[in-house]
């Protein structure tokens, strides 16, 4: 094996890589370059620090995406190719990730159904913080108040909101792009959205009072994660 960062790899190369450690996902989950560029912008995501492996062949073994900001990190990205998995690999790719964030905060998300990943992230001194939820659904009609948005997870918090090309605001409560909500907070109410047929929105906490609102309006949830933290 040949460990190299994610750095090296150019974005297509990057792009293919993070399809390779996905497939086989608990989620059906292909990226394209478009969607990494941005990942690794908005999230901020360090890909000099992001460790990748490289088989004797030259084929991506394994990875991880490491952002840091404002004092914490997380891990926006975790994979081991299908073909090295159950061999007991994802240990040692979560402590080269880990090696250099002493006493920094980490946070994590972990599909719930992963039970083999939230092992390995326990052993890795995770523990479970709560619970996040994606919904879709249909908008309320327009002049129907929202209620706030729980704690953001890091996709959502302003940090990344503020690197997020053409995000639409509606006033100072609602932001989104396309069909996805981004955030909801005091004031937010559905406004044009409302002639929209369907909405998405991703990590909300299980439970907020706008994750319980939105299912009163008949969203459905369509993947539930654990956010994980290792003080």
């Amino acid at each position: 094996m040949r460990q190299l960062t994610f750095a090296d790899l150019s974005l297509p190369e990057q792009t293919d890589a993070l399809n390779l450690v996905y497939r086989g996902y608990y989620q059906p989950f292909l990226v394209s370059q478009d969607w990494v560029a941005e990942h690794l912008r908005a999230h901020c995501i360090d890909a000099t620090r992001s460790p990748l492996w490289l088989d004797a062949r030259g084929g991506v073994a394994a990875l991880s995406l490491l952002a840091v900001r404002d004092g914490q990190a997380w891990i926006g990205g975790f994979g081991v190719a299908p073909t090295y998995r159950g061999n007991r690999f994802s240990g040692p790719v979560l402590r080269e990730t880990l090696k250099d964030l002493d006493g920094v905060p980490v946070q994590l998300e972990v599909l719930v159904p992963n039970v083999k990943a939230r092992s390995t992230y326990r052993r890795g001194g995770f523990q479970v913080t709560r619970q996040l939820v994606v919904l879709e659904g249909p908008p309320g009609r327009a002049d129907q108040p929202l209620m706030p948005a729980g704690p953001p997870c890091w996709q959502r918090q302003p940090a990344s909101l503020e690197r997020l090309q053409g995000l639409a605001w509606m006033g100072d409560g609602l932001a989104y792009r396309g069909h996805q909500l981004h955030f909801v907070g005091e004031g937010a109410v559905w406004g044009d959205l409302a002639n929209l047929p369907n909405l998405r929105l991703v990590n909300e906490p299980a439970d907020s009072a706008l994750h319980h609102q939105l299912l009163g309006l008949g969203w459905r949830e369509v993947a539930r994660q654990y956010e994980m933290h290792r003080a």
